[in-house]
């Protein structure tokens, strides 16, 4: 049975590599020239038509190879294909025993118990985990906002108070809901009007992804008190 079938294979080399070679010469081509159209080395154009395809490289590289010479000579190539791929995908490198060998054995961190693996596995997921929380945590907490004008809530007669404070420079300001530019270290007045009664003065920065940080301040007017005797209350 293993005879009948090397001669099969045999008989279907014999007829790949005759169509071709038949092929070229009813076209009065050259093999060198045909190498040079393919861009195939003329040895593997020697070895498809005269049936040594141990020559070849093995499988895929192979078959494009006769693909491209079947293709180049106006031969059907599928059906050269079907026949000698068999032929070609048996034949192997002499060293590719050794290289397979090399390739499939285990390294020695794969040789490792796999508790010890699971260990190594566990603790780079553990750092990776906590690098990325406290980058996200440094982009969702809010930024720095302080007020040093006023210091405190106030109890004055002016119609007006200026709004002084310091944030981090990509921060946004706002102060009751209106932006308010600031300066390149974060420094920030703004003048804000003031009226009769209890004035509530709300302050927000806040980074493009963060949290928001807010401060606010009351300042009671009281248009009956002298104008330069603002005072500190609550």
């Amino acid at each position: 049975m293993d005879k009948f079938q090397i001669n099969t294979i045999s008989d279907n080399v014999e007829l790949v590599s005759r169509r071709l070679k038949t092929s070229r010469r009813a076209q009065k081509l050259e093999l060198a020239d045909a190498a040079k159209a393919t861009n195939i080395n003329i040895l593997y154009l020697d070895a498809l038509e005269n049936g040594h395809f141990e020559k070849l490289p093995q499988g895929l590289y192979g078959k494009n190879f006769l693909k491209e010479y079947a293709e180049y000579l106006g031969v059907e190539a599928a059906e050269l294909i079907d026949l000698a791929a068999p032929e070609i995908a048996e034949y192997r490198p002499k060293n590719s025993k050794l290289f397979s060998e090399r390739i499939t054995h285990p390294s020695n961190f794969l040789s490792l118990p796999k508790l010890i693996k699971g260990l190594f596995a566990v603790a780079a997921i553990s750092v990776c985990v906590i690098y990325l929380g406290g980058e996200f945590g440094g982009i969702i907490s809010p930024p720095r906002l302080e007020i040093i004008n006023p210091a405190a809530n106030l109890f004055t007669g002016r119609t007006s108070v200026d709004i002084e404070g310091y944030t981090e420079p990509e921060a946004e300001v706002t102060i009751n809901d209106l932006p308010v530019l600031t300066g390149p270290d974060g420094h920030f007045i703004q003048k804000v009007n003031l009226k009769s009664g209890l004035n509530t003065i709300s302050v927000t920065a806040q980074k493009k992804y963060s949290r928001k940080n807010n401060v606010v301040k009351k300042i009671l007017v009281n248009n009956e008190t002298s104008l330069t005797a603002p005072k500190t209350v609550f």
